[in-house]
């Protein structure tokens, strides 16, 4: 009887979700709708964790980090999101009523779960932090970096305030006039395992005499000379990150 219940539950907010999503299947900018969609889908979460509906936990958990992207204003819920989230949500609802009627076709879930990792990795977004003082970065617009959420600093104090609330895939360092203070906040930043790896582009000036000894230091992928060149900048974003 309490599974029924819990099944119902979820069948309900499916049909909130379907009902949400044809009104903005072509994309959309409102906020609210997508609050409460993402409220539907988070509340699906909670209820098959009851029961240990394990599949719909985890795409419903990787489902709301793609929402909580769009509500950051990192990604655009556009068309092609909103086809996602209709496979999706036909997916939840194939599992709820399978194991309503104790019918299992685990061959076709795992091939559908291969199938949706997939689309997460298309939609997921890398996150590159710029820090230099080129007006050049003012410059670059959205749609030339498409994929991508940039961060800009013109010093290091900014940039500390921008690493408190995001995490970096990427960074953009410029040497300014002191290679110590730059090697000083470069171990601050390894010292965190996250960055451990990091990819780090330096930025310097032209016929910039350390550049072998800095780069060494950084472990820097690349680098690129002042005034920066938009195309370069690009070309290694892409390179690098794909």
């Amino acid at each position: 009887m309490e599974e029924n219940f819990i099944f119902d539950e979820i069948l309900n907010k499916i049909n909130i979700m379907n009902n949400i999503l044809m009104d903005i299947k072509d994309g959309t900018d409102d906020i609210e709708q997508i609050n409460e969609f993402f409220r539907a889908i988070h509340t699906i979460k909670g209820t098959a964790d009851l029961i240990f509906m394990t599949d719909i936990v985890d795409i419903v958990h990787k489902s709301e980090n793609l929402l909580q992207d769009v509500r950051d204003g990192k990604l655009k819920f556009d068309s092609n999101l909103a086809h996602l989230f209709i496979e999706i949500k036909d997916y939840i609802k194939l599992i709820v009523v399978n194991t309503n009627e104790g019918f299992t076709d685990d061959e076709n879930v795992e091939i559908l779960k291969v199938y949706f990792n997939k689309k997460f990795d298309a939609f997921k977004t890398k996150t590159i932090l710029i820090i230099t003082s080129d007006i050049l970065v003012d410059e670059i617009k959205e749609n030339e970096l498409s994929g991508y959420t940039i961060f800009k600093a013109k010093n290091f104090v900014e940039a500390y305030r921008i690493l408190k609330f995001c995490t970096i895939d990427m960074l953009f360092l410029d040497i300014f006039k002191s290679e110590d203070t730059t090697m000083v906040f470069l171990n601050k930043l390894r010292e965190n395992s996250l960055y451990r790896y990091l990819p780090i582009v330096l930025i310097v000036p032209l016929h910039y005499n350390n550049l072998r000894k800095i780069g060494q230091q950084t472990d820097a992928k690349a680098w690129l000379t002042k005034p920066l060149n938009k195309i370069k900048l690009l070309l290694i974003i892409k390179k690098i990150l794909g």
